[in-house]
């Protein structure tokens, strides 16, 4: 099967005409986020020259999917499941399967423009596709929450569970799904029998990229619940609910937060939303369900190697054998400082989850810069204020796009997007789990 010359890598560009980053570059940074030993990919990125090996340690369980060894050299796909020290034989030119195997026997299957798969050595197919699914998880924050998750329902035809609270940054997102844990240290090692005891944090997801304090929590201690309350940087107080005993706890010891409810947005037979919240099981409980990650944008101005860092605790805390998942990352705003940083960081974030998760990720921004309002189809009229608007909505629309930021014809604040935009996703989303064998098919609606 043909498979993407080098030219054809090269001439990937950004809708505001900046090259895209090299990929080699964003995955060592990727890497060596996630521990895997960059010395070990470093050294087989210089070594690739026809057969060179890449090797990848300790990688068992990550999914790289559009693995470029270098952005002038053929591409190669992987599936989730990479053995420890299994490795992948890259060829520099043309990829034919002979070229591109595991060392442990396995073979690669092609397919361009689709996800490879790993099938035996025998040439037996692999196992047939996971079937759709009956239910969806929406995990985010304000972009997501229950109001704003109808267009995928409607889509779909399928019931959504929203798990998005407003305001919230991918730490805290993660920290209430249970993927990155809190951790404390207290005085001797010990809860005392009653009260209140001043902790200190090791390691603080909820307050990671947040520069408010945090509410108070219920959480458990090594099976003691209380209330967890923000004291000042470093420093909690914990307040067990229950007298009892002391209780010895490990140093440092890991915080279970109570989780939150999950909201099932459903609609009635008129179309009428309809909000259930009683009764529902957390998500940990809920793994076999597809679930869309769609969150980072309060927290844009991280690191980005932490951005990455959250997706992928995501994509570890999926637990289901069949791992059923979209991920959809942040855009860029006007009302942002610093927006060429922001812009660059953007696309930097977007590369790299285009790397490593392949047809499981959508990145937003070039869906929304490719939507702005049409030019009006009369001349200016500056006697007439309908025309005036209408031509300054256009020409506010035409200046965003191209600074590469979102019209804000398909804003309703300086924040979030409104219906127009939110559909415009949430097709592609819905394409994209067709594609992927989530759903039976994309459902016709009225825009």
């Amino acid at each position: 099967m043909e498979m993407p010359s080098s030219a054809e890598l090269k001439d990937v560009t950004y809708p505001n005409g900046a090259a895209r980053p090299t990929v080699a570059k964003v995955l060592m940074q990727v890497l060596a986020t996630l521990g895997i030993c960059c010395s070990s990919v470093e050294a087989g990125l210089a070594a690739v020259d026809g057969n060179g090996t890449l090797s990848i340690p300790n990688a068992e369980g990550t999914y790289i999917g559009e693995y470029v060894a270098d952005i002038d050299r053929s591409a190669a796909w992987a599936y989730p499941k990479i053995g420890v020290g299994g490795a992948i034989r890259l060829s520099a030119e043309s990829v034919e399967a002979s070229d591109c195997q595991l060392l442990n026997g396995d073979c690669l299957r092609w397919g361009q423009n689709s996800e490879a798969y790993f099938a035996p050595p025998d040439g037996s197919e692999p196992a047939a596709q996971v079937g759709p699914v009956n239910q969806a998880i929406v995990i985010g924050d304000s972009q997501t929450t229950p109001e704003k998750i109808r267009p995928f329902a409607d889509l779909t035809g399928i019931p959504i569970y929203s798990y998005s609270m407003s305001g919230t940054s991918s730490p805290v997102t993660l920290a209430r799904m249970g993927a990155v844990p809190m951790r404390l240290t207290f005085p001797d090692n010990q809860i005392p029998a009653s009260g209140s005891v001043t902790v200190n944090h090791v390691n603080d997801p909820y307050r990671l990229a947040e520069n408010v304090p945090a509410t108070n929590h219920t959480v458990y201690i090594n099976g003691v619940r209380g209330q967890l309350v923000y004291v000042s940087p470093l420093v909690y107080s914990f307040t067990r609910e229950q007298p009892g005993e002391v209780v010895e706890v490990p140093s440092p010891v890991d915080v279970v937060w109570e989780r939150v409810p999950l909201r099932l947005e459903t609609f009635d037979s008129e179309g009428n939303p309809q909000t259930i919240s009683s009764g529902l099981a957390p998500i940990q409980d809920n793994m076999e369900y597809l679930q869309i990650f769609w969150f980072g944008g309060n927290s844009r101005n991280n690191p980005i190697e932490n951005q990455i860092g959250y997706y992928q605790a995501a994509y570890n805390n999926i637990k289901s054998q069949e791992k059923r998942f979209i991920f959809v990352s942040w855009f860029a705003q006007k009302q942002a400082t610093g927006l060429p940083a922001q812009l660059q960081r953007q696309k930097d974030v977007a590369a790299a989850l285009e790397a490593l998760y392949g047809r499981h990720y959508i990145d937003p921004q070039p869906i929304l810069l490719a939507n702005p309002l049409p030019q009006p189809s009369t001349p200016l009229n500056p006697d007439d204020p309908d025309s005036v608007a209408e031509w300054d909505a256009y020409e506010a629309d035409q200046t965003a796009v191209a600074g590469g930021i979102v019209p804000p014809s398909l804003m309703i604040d300086n924040t979030h997007i409104n219906l127009k935009g939110r559909l415009l996703i949430w097709r592609v989303v819905a394409e994209r789990c067709a594609e992927l064998g989530y759903i039976d098919k994309v459902r016709d609606i009225k825009e």
